[in-house]
């Protein structure tokens, strides 16, 4: 599931492999397309709590990358080793126009943002 939330905030929700992930970003490829400026983090997997779990390997590198090369206006940052901190998390929220990959990070990201968390728009199943 992808959310989408305001100030074009993008999360995912549960548990994918890279494949599965391309097929829900399919979903919502519209309104992620559309936002200038969007920050994508890539390159690792998550928890069912959204926290770091493992660095993608090369194959799931390669499958990401090829997924994120339909947003031309994006720009990707990969992330291994222990993915994003919650200082870096609130910062990207609060800037916008970001979309948080990795398994489960809808969860961590509205852990970390608590109640400033910005309203929800809709998800795509």
């Amino acid at each position: 599931m992808i959310a989408q939330y305001a100030n074009n905030v993008f999360t995912h929700g549960g548990q994918t492999d890279v494949a599965g992930f391309g097929a829900e970003v399919s979903k919502a490829y519209i309104a992620l397309d559309a936002v200038t400026d969007l920050t994508v983090y890539i390159g690792y997997h998550g928890t069912f709590t959204g926290h770091y779990s493992h660095d993608f390997s090369s194959a799931d590198m390669t499958q990401a990358l090829k997924i994120a090369k339909a947003f031309k206006k994006a720009t990707l940052v990969t992330r291994t080793t222990c993915g994003l901190t919650d200082l870096e998390i609130e910062r990207a929220v609060n800037r916008g126009n970001v979309f948080f990959t990795w398994c489960d990070s809808d969860t961590r990201v509205n852990d970390v943002m608590r109640k400033n968390m910005p309203k929800l728009v809709t998800k795509w199943l």
